[in-house]
This record gives structure tokens, sequence and C-alpha cells, in this order.
């Protein structure tokens, strides 16, 4: 399903609508987990800033997505938000998070698990990122 990015919200958290403007409320990337923002009286993690700028880059809100379930993995995440692939044309934006260094592999099996792997295992030893900075 093609949809559109409205938001942003940090850096493995978007808020998307369909094409014709009905709000689909928020997507969950697969496989990664990015650095936390601020929340109510704890600082942010090292790197979630600049993990959502990179995100922001890969997606500039109002841009069109492809989002892909994993057939092996739950629709909804205990917050509600939609579990999915997100794709800008033919790249992948979880494995570009994680090959940036702008994201940890989220542990568990997934369909696309080994290529998150090798993404993230180049990022840590190339030490990108989040991997020299925090």
């Amino acid at each position: 399903m093609s949809v559109e990015v409205v938001a942003v919200i940090d850096g493995d958290t978007v808020r998307v609508e369909s094409l014709d403007g009905i709000g689909l409320g928020r997507v969950r990337l697969l496989g990664i987990d990015a650095p936390e923002l601020a929340h109510e009286e704890e600082a942010a993690d090292c790197f979630a800033h600049d993990a959502r700028r990179h995100l922001r880059q890969l997606l500039c809100p109002c841009v069109l997505v492809k989002l892909t379930a994993d057939a092996g993995e739950r629709d909804r995440d205990v917050y509600g938000r939609l579990l999915r692939y997100l794709e800008v044309g033919d790249v992948d934006v979880a494995e570009a998070m994680l090959a940036q260094g702008a994201a940890r592999r989220y542990p568990g099996p997934l369909e696309r698990g080994r290529a998150y792997d090798d993404a993230a295992a180049m990022a840590r030893a190339a030490k990108a990122g989040l991997h020299a900075a925090c």
C-alpha cells in the first residue's frame, strides 16, 4: 500500500495518511530501534535528534512510501502503531537507517532480518553514526 508521510515523529516512527488524505496514524519501522527523544522527565538518548534527522532526510514529510507487513510479525505494537517495512522507490528505509548507523537492529526474526543484520554489522564495524557518537 502506498501512503504519504505527513510527519517524522522520531528515528523509527512516522505518521502517514492515505493518498486521499485519510489519516492512518503512526507507523513503527520494523526491525530497527532508534535512540529515544526526550520524554517527560527523561533526557533524550545519545544520537536521538540525529536519528530523527536521518529519517527526515530519507522520507521528508509528504513523500510517498510503500508500506509492507511482515508475515510473521503482528500488525500493531503495544502503543497501537502499525508495524511495517517502509520503502521509498527501491530503498528499504530501515535498512538505510541501519547502514547509516542512525538506528540499532531491533531483535527478533523478520523476513528481512539477514539484510538488516548485515547493514547493522557494517555500520558498527565502520563506527558510523551512533556507533561513534555514543
